[in-house]
């Protein structure tokens, strides 16, 4: 059985580790599409992470300041001390505080995501082999740019061979399993 061996991603051929007629086991790498950007855009998204990290421990301390400021209002609205004006500021400022953290913790996630996406990609840059078998035809080679789904070697598959034969029908009976 003939397997098209395609990328998931488009870009130039770095690296082919087969030729033609090489024998594969399923798992190992057979090709490299150039992953130079998507590797940048890795060095981004970790230092994006990093940042929205931060982020985040500044809008804790924020949000813990309203806190304190609140609990703060509302001791003194009760001594009558503030105004309902001046409570309610400081009720809507501790609103304002939790919501921007759950923002930032939300914005951590959308970055992980991310990271994970341009990981994948990395991974899908690296082609190997699907099954175990051997090289038939090499179509691309090291320098080609080849589309997403472009078929870049073919492999054939050793434990279903179909073998397709031209018998004469005064011969057949003599054929048996094993004959060379």
């Amino acid at each position: 059985v003939d397997m098209s061996i395609s990328p998931v991603v488009a870009g130039q051929i770095v690296q082919m580790q087969v030729e033609e007629g090489a024998a594969v086991e399923k798992g190992d790498l057979l090709f490299v599409i150039d992953d130079t950007l998507l590797r940048f855009q890795k060095e981004k998204a970790i230092a994006a992470i990093g940042h929205a990290q931060d982020e985040v421990k500044l809008q804790q301390i924020r949000r813990d300041l309203a806190r304190d400021d609140f609990r703060r209002a509302r001791t003194e609205f009760g001594a009558g001390i503030i105004s309902v004006e001046m409570m309610t500021l400081a009720e809507k400022n501790l609103e304002m505080a939790e919501t921007m953290l759950q923002s930032i913790l939300s914005l951590v996630e959308v970055q992980i995501a991310d990271l994970r996406m341009v990981e994948k990609q990395i991974e899908l840059s690296h082609i190997r082999a699907p099954a175990a078998g051997v090289v038939a035809k090499v179509w691309h080679y090291a320098g080609d740019v080849v589309g997403a789904g472009q078929t870049t070697l073919t492999l054939m598959d050793l434990v279903n061979v179909w073998v397709d034969a031209n018998i004469e029908e005064t011969k057949i009976s003599t054929i048996r399993v094993g004959d060379p």
